[in-house]
């Protein structure tokens, strides 16, 4: 497990700094309310990760002493209708492929300790029933409009469309229909297992606008580091192949940033924030490079 808290450091309030609390950390050596806006957010694998709300104050109105145990919140489900477009004679195939990559990125999100699981259904569209493949289109032209199609359309999920071929003016072998958060298309001929985690991290909110799309490779530091495992496995990679990580920056975007598929204007205990104003920033969010050593 680790923390996440204010930057409380050394005798000082840093308003810049996000700190980062190991294993042995102690509640008691994290400050509460003495850099204004302030949360402490506990991580561990799987888990969500948790707001610690109790504190700086008991119910009784004491001071808390830093021994209070944590409640750590359940994984949170992510419903996922993966829309399968084939011929006939090739329909069971393709879908038998569409859930292997579901259980890749099930296994990714679960192996980097993200707290989500991936719910999911495969349906297959037969390439000859027209009226389901004019609706579903062949790229995130269409993606405003499929709502009025419940026939391949799940409202409260993000829906994936695999189809042959994709609109290349605006995408390559996949990509989420930003701002259409709940809409994704995906080349069925890429053959990249990544290819969905990659693009349900887009969804959860992994669109920071001046890093193109969410993508670390427009990371100054990226550079040389291409090679590096945390960069070339990284689920925002670009070119990502097999995700192996996900950081712990973009794991707290993914649950509290208002661009994440989970948020919902609608009053909630969610702690949310804007994390869109730079990808370095320390505030008001953890940097989306966050990466403590040995996470998870």
């Amino acid at each position: 497990m680790l923390v996440l808290y204010d930057g409380w450091q050394n005798d000082t309030c840093r308003t810049d700094l996000v700190c980062v609390g190991h294993p042995d950390v102690a509640l008691g050596d994290v400050r509460w309310g003495l850099c204004g806006v302030t949360e402490l957010v506990a991580f561990a694998p799987g888990f969500a990760p948790s707001v610690l709300t109790d504190c700086p104050h008991r119910s009784d109105g004491t001071q808390c002493d830093g021994a209070e145990p944590l409640k750590m919140e359940s994984p949170v489900e992510v419903s996922v209708a993966v829309w399968v477009v084939a011929p006939g004679d090739s329909l069971d195939e393709e879908t038998t492929v569409a859930s292997h990559e579901l259980e890749h990125a099930n296994g990714a999100f679960q192996r980097s300790g993200a707290g989500i699981v991936l719910t999911y259904d495969v349906t297959g569209v037969s390439a000859q029933d027209k009226a389901k493949v004019d609706a579903i289109g062949n790229g995130c032209g269409q993606a405003a409009a499929m709502r009025e199609h419940t026939d391949v359309y799940h409202r409260g999920a993000i829906n994936v469309y695999y189809v042959k071929t994709l609109d290349h003016v605006t995408l390559d072998i996949g990509g989420s229909c930003w701002p259409n958060r709940d809409v994704v298309y995906a080349a069925r001929d890429a053959k990249r297992p990544a290819l969905l985690a990659h693009e349900i991290g887009h969804s959860l909110g992994l669109v920071t606008p001046d890093l193109k799309d969410g993508h670390i490779d427009q990371l100054p530091e990226y550079g040389d580091s291409a090679g590096r495992p945390e960069f070339r496995d990284n689920l925002m990679n670009s070119r990502v192949e097999t995700v192996e990580n996900v950081w712990l920056g973009q794991i707290y975007r993914i649950h509290f940033d208002t661009l994440s598929w989970f948020y919902s204007p609608v009053p909630s205990d969610r702690r949310w924030r804007e994390c869109q104003d730079s990808a370095s920033s320390a505030s008001p969010c953890p940097p989306l490079t966050l990466r403590p050593q040995g996470w998870p």
